[in-house]
């Protein structure tokens, strides 16, 4: 009897011995060769135990669409899309054990295991990476619509003729967070003798053609004054106003606001309203130092049909200027056309940082979200609880060895 017990408790001390064994982390060899088959290197590497959100702490995150800027036609179609997208952009990220699932027919989870910078995953996560390629306008098409722009504000109450006296404000007033006086007169800080734009208009006094303060021009280049930048995107946003807009044109904003002198500007850009090319047709994208500049940049690499799509669109617009738009935002001055572009290109990214450019590559690789993304539930999981965790585990396994022994 006693020879019996003493060989099972022999046999249960080895596979407690095995078992914490294959809980330590593991070694691997990594065997570098040469084309012949010759071994060059041998590098050792422990791989330790990948620890979940549970063990380690992270980020929980409930996604769903945003429609508020872009209609979905097909829910959950879009949804599946976006799911897709996600998977390649979170294993792009390098993160380990990461949960991406749907939840319902309308959500999203997404959960991030030892993430040390949630802001730059949440960005990673949310942005759509929606990239354009558009023509800016060469025919002044936004000088000639303005007065009638500042008249349909004024017929709403923003705006007031020079030397009138200040009315009361109006409900579309108290929505752009300026009284009728205010939106009247021009800025007192801006320098406008050198803008020819049409005087007495609330539009025509805050949107100054960007060539009048020493910046090269650049056809359907304008800007706004960095303060006044919100209230202006507001009017243009106002549906008396968005109607006058020209025909097969559309405006957009660059992405960071620039310095001329002393004063900060947001550059306002009108462009063809339809594309030359997407970035659907986008197969690679690569970080990198521009070195002439030595700013962050961008290179991209199209397939073969987008290839024969932007080479014949680019070499019909040889000398016009062309905007790069990402997810609605010019980003930087738009470059002339010099000569056809087939295959590859650049984008530049002005002030950014090497980290976002590369962010900005994995993205765009990964593909454009169908729509965009808000986030509804957010979480951050501490690593306490990942302790707490163990400890009951440890204690757990301890508690359950001792009953089977016994």
């Amino acid at each position: 009897m006693v020879p019996s017990l003493r060989n099972r408790l022999i046999f249960i001390g080895v596979m407690i011995l095995i078992s914490v064994y294959h809980l330590l982390p593991q070694t691997v060899v990594i065997r570098v060769r040469t084309e012949s088959g010759a071994v060059v290197n041998d590098t050792v590497k422990r791989v330790p135990p990948k620890k979940g959100l549970d063990l380690q702490g992270g980020m929980h995150l409930g996604l769903e669409l945003d429609q508020s800027t872009r209609v979905s036609t097909d829910p959950e179609r879009d949804l599946d899309l976006a799911l897709t997208v996600l998977r390649k952009r979170i294993d792009e990220f390098g993160v380990e054990e990461p949960v991406i699932q749907k939840v319902g027919n309308d959500r999203i989870v997404v959960e991030l295991a030892g993430i040390d910078n949630p802001a730059r995953a949440k960005a990673i996560v949310q942005k759509a990476a929606f990239l354009e390629f558009k023509i800016t306008d060469e025919t002044g098409a936004l000088e000639k619509a303005l007065p009638a722009m500042d008249r349909a504000l004024q017929g709403l109450g923003v705006g007031a003729e020079p030397g009138a006296a200040p009315a009361q404000p109006s409900a579309i007033e108290q929505l752009l967070g300026a009284d009728s006086a205010q939106a009247g007169a021009p800025d007192s800080t801006a320098d406008t003798t050198s803008f020819p734009l049409v005087v007495g208009g609330v539009l025509s006094s805050l949107i100054l053609p960007a060539a009048g303060a020493g910046v090269s021009a650049t056809p359907g280049e304008y800007m706004v004054q960095e303060t006044a930048y919100p209230r202006v995107d507001s009017m243009l946003r106002v549906p008396e106003v968005a109607r006058l807009f020209p025909r097969g044109l559309e405006y957009r904003w660059s992405a960071e606001a620039i310095s001329v002198g002393v004063q900060s500007y947001r550059f306002l850009y009108v462009i063809d309203k339809d594309p030359i090319i997407t970035g659907e047709r986008l197969v690679d994208a690569q970080a990198g130092i521009d070195p002439l500049t030595q700013g962050a940049i961008v290179t991209f690499e199209l397939d073969r049909r987008g290839a024969r799509m932007f080479g014949r669109q680019t070499q019909a617009h040889v000398g016009d200027f062309m905007a790069i738009i990402l997810d609605g935002r010019v980003q930087g001055r738009p470059p002339v056309i010099q000569s056809r572009i087939d295959r590859r290109g650049q984008i530049t990214l002005g002030n950014k940082t090497i980290q976002e450019a590369r962010d900005l590559a994995l993205t765009l690789k990964a593909g454009a979200l169908p729509v965009p993304l808000k986030i509804v539930e957010e979480r951050q999981v501490g690593a306490s609880l990942g302790q707490d965790a163990i400890r009951a585990g440890i204690t757990a396994a301890i508690i359950g060895t001792v009953l089977v022994i016994l």
